[in-house]
């Protein structure tokens, strides 16, 4: 179902990793690698030189903004499956699907990894349940603050969150406009724990504060909204 076929050398404190063209199966799905792919990894840093990997029309593409082992790391995505990762965890049921499109940099991925991505995800579904299309703006460009512009619209949802999240304090900040956001889209994230959702939610929430002492200010409307709980094999309607 899975495999992955390559070349690896080492020398002078260096890893030298090739991917054979042909080497490549994801789900049963055979991909192509380009012929001059490598991955060059130094005690400092990792340089990668076209790596690109493809199936059809999806595709990721990694590379180096140069050949130093500090250079920052490009990543593209293409039609990319999710579900080409996903079934690798779970293979009973669909953990996940969508389409993702978009790049990604990763600039001191040994020392202090920071992130700027730009990605959508379209038609995203989490155990079946539709969720939505996500458009995700996230900056790292000093250390270890994160800020974040991430819309979800699509299957009824509307929602808007800007915001920032400092991994050192461990503290964050953000406004989260909720037009609508369909109950079966929490029924997805709650791992189906939730069952029978029906009707959405509405309003506007200020969240700040840390992980240990958050603060969540704001109003939520429930809209002719209903669920079960799997576990208590319990329905709550018209709330």
């Amino acid at each position: 179902q899975y495999k992955i076929a390559g070349n690896v050398a080492t020398a002078n404190n260096l890893i030298d990793l090739t991917l054979k063209q042909d080497g490549l199966v994801l789900n049963y799905d055979p991909w192509t690698v380009a012929a001059d792919n490598r991955i060059t990894v130094h005690p400092t840093g990792i340089v990668a030189q076209n790596l690109q990997l493809s199936n059809n029309s999806s595709s990721i593409l990694v590379n180096s903004n140069g050949t130093e082992p500090t250079a920052p790391l490009n990543v593209k995505f293409n039609d990319f499956k999710i579900e080409t990762l996903t079934e690798i965890v779970r293979k009973d049921s669909l953990l996940a699907e969508g389409t993702i499109n978009g790049e990604a940099q990763i600039n001191d991925l040994m020392n202090d990894l920071r992130l700027t991505a730009n990605l959508n995800v379209k038609d995203l579904k989490v155990f079946g349940n539709a969720i939505g299309t996500i458009d995700a703006y996230v900056a790292n460009e000093t250390a270890s603050l994160y800020n974040a512009d991430i819309k979800l619209s699509g299957f009824n949802n509307n929602l808007a969150l800007k915001g920032s999240y400092d991994t050192s304090a461990a503290s964050f900040n953000a406004n989260v406009d909720i037009q609508a956001l369909q109950m079966t889209s929490f029924q997805g994230f709650s791992m189906n724990q939730l069952r029978d959702a029906k009707g959405y939610v509405s309003g506007n929430l200020k969240v700040s504060g840390t992980t240990k002492n958050p603060s969540i200010l704001g109003a939520l409307k429930f809209n002719d909204a209903g669920f079960g709980v799997t576990q208590l094999n319990s329905t709550f309607q018209n709330m």
